[in-house]
């Protein structure tokens, strides 16, 4: 079964973009960098980005906090 989404912290920013992954056909969402988000100047916008990255944070805490359960 092929993985249909990717989620990583800041860390993995660009990861789309490298070499061995550009054969993967997962959509890759990737927290921004805090500072991508305080740029934004438009007050909406700023708010519109920062629920995103909520969102994205969320479901990778719903994913991970599990494995941590089962590596103890």
């Amino acid at each position: 079964m092929a993985k249909k989404t990717a989620f990583g912290d800041s860390g993995y920013t660009g990861a789309d973009k490298r070499e061995e992954l550009q054969t993967c056909k997962a959509a890759f969402f990737i927290a921004a960098k805090r500072s991508t988000l305080q740029a934004i100047g438009n007050k909406r916008e700023r708010a519109r980005g920062q629920r995103w990255e909520h969102f994205k944070a969320s479901v990778r805490a719903k994913v991970e906090h599990p494995f941590r359960v089962i590596k103890r």
